[in-house]
């Protein structure tokens, strides 16, 4: 049983609430890339953040037989996990 049919499940008897899983995967995605790379980590969050989220959200809209035509602008921060920040580290 892999985590992912496991929380399915759950989601499904309503243990879980459920959650746009594309849009966790793409953030869990950049977390990892940007622990390997952090030379571009401002680059790669402002890229998922303006790009990628959205995207993402019009597609799951569109799959779940919504509108299409859901808000492009950037994903609010409140919507982030709390280790994304869409701005660098400060360097002194």
């Amino acid at each position: 049983m892999t985590a992912e049919y496991l929380r399915g499940l759950l989601t499904a008897y309503q243990v879980l609430e459920s959650r746009d899983e594309l849009a966790v995967r793409i953030v869990r995605h950049l977390e990892r890339t940007v622990a390997r790379h952090p030379e571009h980590g401002a680059l790669l969050r402002a890229y998922v953040r303006w790009s990628l989220l959205p995207r993402a959200k019009r597609h799951q809209a569109a799959r779940a037989g919504g509108s299409s035509t859901v808000s492009a602008g950037p994903t609010p921060a409140s919507t982030l996990p709390p280790t994304f920040s869409p701005r660098p580290p400060a360097t002194a």
